[in-house]
């Protein structure tokens, strides 16, 4: 599914035909959901940042938490306050991060993401609620929207599963 096709997929499942404007807030409003709701390792993003002499650095604008921040193969302490990242001890060094960003935001120009590659009906589903909301019909709302949201707790559990396995906690065993 792309950009086009969920936009097209709304209006064939609608009484009432729409315009660009209130499809595109449709998507936005379901993608705000998507976004409080769904954690997983397709989100995060790695990348080369350079801190200045102070060990700061302004965090990417899809920013939504830190996993690490490496020299090599040397963890570094960090911190963060409002919109910058301070390194601990890391004046004017480049340094390898992993954080969670946002989900690519639909578009014109961005026309699909991970998401709806991975998981089109959570977008159509959450969409068309945010779609029957507009229409007040809000107990059909209330059902896409908790079919969506179940799917999309659905994928949070595959992500979890398929970056950390299904294995249980192992405890070294101690020679008496």
């Amino acid at each position: 599914m792309d950009y086009s096709s969920l936009k097209a997929s709304i209006q064939s499942w609608s009484v009432r035909t729409y315009g660009d404007p209130q499809l595109n807030e449709f998507i936005a409003n379901a993608e705000a959901q998507i976004r409080r709701r769904l954690i997983g390792y397709q989100r995060e993003i790695t990348a080369a940042f350079t801190v200045d002499a102070d060990g700061m650095i302004a965090l990417p604008v899809d920013f939504i938490a830190m996993r690490s921040v490496y020299l090599g193969t040397v963890p570094y302490r960090y911190s963060i306050s409002g919109s910058f990242l301070t390194v601990a001890d890391g004046a004017s060094q480049t340094f390898d991060v992993v954080y969670m960003g946002k989900l690519p935001p639909l578009n014109g120009t961005t026309t699909t993401n991970w998401l709806t590659d991975l998981a089109p009906d959570v977008y159509l589903l959450l969409c068309q609620a945010q779609q029957r909301a507009f229409e007040q019909e809000y107990s059909t709302a209330a059902g896409l929207e908790v079919s969506g949201l179940a799917k999309l707790d659905e994928l949070g559990l595959q992500n979890t599963v398929a970056q950390y396995g299904r294995q249980g906690m192992t405890l070294p065993v101690r020679a008496q």
